[in-house]
């Protein structure tokens, strides 16, 4: 294989988490380099050791990727991460952000317990730390996403 032929990437623009012995895997990570998006997308029940196992992967695509955004499509999660959201808001928000990512959409999990969970989280994440918002449309998300990528002025806000 030539690496140096023009489009060559010595990481793929996708990746896959699965869980145990799961056919489909329990999250696909997929970068779209137009527009330095990270987009997961949930499949399936989780529980905390998953998720966990799921973050570290966005963490490690993010910084290969040198990703911007996240798009985290949930609409075929399952599972309350009620729980979860302390460690997702104070733990796992300042390393995304670390890694470079400037702000966060959510699509709502399939399960009404997953949607209060991501609710509490976009609500008590701390300020300033990751901008995060939920969506009910992939298209809101995608348009308030973009305000983010744009180059950045001092006291600029979307």
């Amino acid at each position: 294989m030539d690496t140096s032929a023009p489009g060559f990437s010595p990481t793929p623009s996708v990746r896959y988490v699965f869980e145990g012995n799961l056919q489909e895997p329990l999250l696909i990570l997929s970068f779209e380099p137009a527009t330095d998006l990270l987009y997961l997308r949930w499949s399936g029940a989780t529980d905390e050791a998953a998720v966990k196992r799921g973050a570290a992967s966005i963490l490690e695509a993010a910084r290969d990727w040198q990703a911007r955004l996240i798009l985290n499509d949930g609409g075929q999660g399952l599972g309350d991460w009620q729980e979860l959201v302390p460690w997702l808001a104070f733990e796992l928000a300042p390393q995304v952000a670390a890694a470079g990512i400037r702000a966060v959409a959510f699509l709502p999990p399939a399960s009404v317990a997953g949607t209060l969970a991501m609710h509490t989280l976009t609500e008590e994440a701390p300020a300033g730390v990751l901008p995060m918002r939920l969506f009910t449309t992939e298209a809101e998300a995608r348009t308030w996403l973009k305000a983010y990528n744009a180059p950045q002025k001092k006291g600029w806000k979307p």
